[in-house]
């Protein structure tokens, strides 16, 4: 998944994605989330997605973790655009503190 910038995703949504160009960011390879296909009964088996997250990531993480422990999951080649919005509330709390980010998949940000 290629993160793009807040700045770089400003001009994407103003002018579009080829005439936005150059455009910056960083790769990681192994982020939950993104583009996840899943059947209909798998989606329900783990309840569906927690709507009490605020901001993203938290709750990619937590789908993916729940849907992993039922499901094998594959991950295809390639890579595409992540554009950038806002982290959950407590991942920037985590990032402030320079202590790593407890995945707490039991418990949603209030």
């Amino acid at each position: 998944m290629y993160f793009i910038q807040p700045e770089d995703t400003g001009r994407i949504y103003e002018k579009g994605f080829r005439s936005a160009c150059p455009i910056f960011g960083y790769v990681s390879k192994n982020a939950p989330g993104g583009c996840v296909w899943l059947f209909q009964e798998t989606f329900d088996a783990v309840g569906g997605f927690d709507a009490g997250f605020v901001g993203w990531g938290g709750e990619d993480r937590d789908f993916f973790s729940r849907v992993e422990a039922i499901e094998k999951i594959a991950r295809l080649p390639g890579i595409f655009a992540h554009l950038y919005h806002e982290r959950a509330p407590e991942i920037k709390i985590s990032m402030n503190s320079g202590k790593p980010w407890e995945n707490d998949y039991g418990a949603s940000a209030t």
